[in-house]
């Protein structure tokens, strides 16, 4: 389909010749797009030719063909890969107001020029005459029409008389209104902006800033513009009306896979889109992992937030949440590495611990029977704490225990906590509560490994390990200092 935007106002023309044309331009595009040639081949069939009734612009996009003009020239300018500049030149169709008398022209104490000429022409040609407030480019000069006074000479024969006041800033025709492709409000106007006029009103019309005459919460988003000779620039305001809301929420399950029984999984995703004021910006960081129900539904969590600077006064964020029951949501583990000086973590397995019969106080004997060894010293050579020998049961027995590995952080590298770690192997055993669980440990290895936190400082991760003492026993420090 082939879409036509024109500028919201007519151009009239009166040359030194004091023969008036007119001018417009529209902007086309096709939608959805074709190909190149397709394209263009439409937009000359939508054109027409030199000679058909010139289109008149409407303030809503639409044109109504005139009785009065027709097409004297056709110009395309491409735009963009899929869009073309189509710009008709016209002229009066039939008699051409005659020109009467001399032009006059006045400069006022302030520096305007006020300039007026009078046509003749018959009753068909009223209707093509300058209108009071509309802009004219006269003889290589901006004008605004102040007035045009008809006089009826004989019912037959009309004489007008166009006063028109030098503009050096203007706008031209009324406001265009209409809808983005989000769905937002927009608001258009044409100025013509003398070029001594120009960087005055750029500066004063910059993106971002308010834009009343689009109204209540608009603010400018672009601004176009072409040069209009060497007498200044056609400039085309584009405002969109921004506050903080949301704009779009699309919720989507996805397939994730067949559970052990064959039930399907699903995931529920939920993608919003936010039109955001700048101030309001930072209320929409630090979001990812909270609950994020009220903009789509209970047991939603933020996964993702993007925000983007549209323009000086407008922000776009999308979010991304999911369902905290979707399969995988937790699967992916990622280290984090703040307030390690304060952390302590732990790791719980089962060890087996293999007492000899001369640990227990016996030897073998002969006959293949155990007996106890005459002269045993518990103290050296019992790693359990006991003043007689173990029960002949517990002689080449395996125990199984709990094997705790607590690892801490300390600030600094290897070197700087070396004083710490050598203490720690100074000792083998102590009675103690180590992740909850109370008794005799025994400590078997450590190791150290140096790692960076969230703010850049180095920390030493240091990894120990404890056994609990099996069977109700605790450990014998003097045997396990000489082991």
């Amino acid at each position: 389909m082939l879409m036509a935007r024109c500028s919201p106002h007519l151009a009239m023309k009166i040359g030194n010749d004091r023969r008036f044309t007119i001018e417009s331009s529209w902007e086309l595009r096709q939608e959805p797009a074709e190909a190149p040639g397709a394209f263009a081949e439409a937009v000359r069939n939508w054109a027409g030719k030199v000679g058909d009734p010139f289109r008149i612009p409407a303030a809503d996009g639409t044109f109504t063909w005139s009785e009065q003009w027709f097409v004297t020239e056709i110009v395309f300018a491409p735009e963009e890969l899929a869009s073309l500049r189509v710009t008709f030149s016209g002229a009066r169709l039939g008699e051409e107001p005659e020109p009467v008398g001399e032009i006059m022209e006045k400069r006022d104490s302030d520096g305007g020029v006020t300039r007026s000429a009078t046509w003749r022409t018959s009753a068909a040609g009223r209707e093509g005459m300058p209108k009071p407030g509309q802009p004219l480019e006269w003889d290589g000069g901006m004008f605004s029409c102040e007035s045009c006074e008809e006089r009826d000479l004989d019912g037959r024969v009309f004489e007008f008389t166009v006063t028109g006041r030098e503009v050096s800033c203007c706008a031209l025709g009324g406001v265009v209104r209409g809808k983005d492709e989000d769905g937002v409000s927009s608001a258009e106007q044409s100025w013509f902006v003398g070029t001594a006029e120009a960087d005055g009103f750029f500066s004063s019309h910059a993106p971002g800033t308010a834009a009343e005459w689009g109204g209540t919460n608009f603010f400018l988003d672009r601004v176009e513009s072409k040069a209009h000779g060497v007498i200044g620039f056609d400039v085309t305001l584009t405002a969109r009306e921004v506050s903080t809301r949301l704009l779009s929420a699309v919720r989507r399950e996805e397939f994730f896979g067949f559970s052990s029984r064959g039930v399907a999984l699903r995931e529920i995703i939920w993608n919003t889109v936010h039109q955001v004021r700048p101030e309001d910006l930072a209320g929409f960081y630090g979001l990812v992992g909270t609950d994020g129900s009220s903009w789509s539904e209970a047991g939603c969590i933020v996964t993702r937030v993007v925000p983007e600077v549209r323009s000086p006064a407008e922000c776009r964020i999308e979010l991304e949440l999911q369902h905290r029951a979707n399969p995988g949501l937790y699967t992916r583990r990622i280290e984090e590495n703040s307030d390690l000086p304060d952390r302590l973590e732990y790791a719980v397995d089962t060890a087996e611990f293999h007492l000899s019969a001369e640990m227990a106080g016996y030897r073998r004997a002969p006959g293949g029977g155990l007996l106890p060894i005459a002269g045993w010293n518990a103290s050296g050579q019992c790693p359990f704490s006991t003043n007689n020998v173990l029960p002949v049961n517990c002689a080449e027995s395996t125990l199984r225990t709990l094997e705790i590995t607590e690892t801490s952080y300390r600030p600094g590298d290897t070197v700087d906590n070396m004083p710490v770690l050598a203490e720690w192997i100074a000792v083998r055993v102590e009675s103690a509560t180590i992740a909850g669980c109370s008794g005799s440990f025994l400590r078997d290895r450590q190791s150290s490994s140096e790692v960076v936190d969230d703010s850049g400082e180095v920390h030493t991760r240091i990894r120990r390990t404890f056994l609990l003492a099996p069977g109700g026993f605790s450990w014998n420090a003097d045997y396990w200092s000489r082991h």
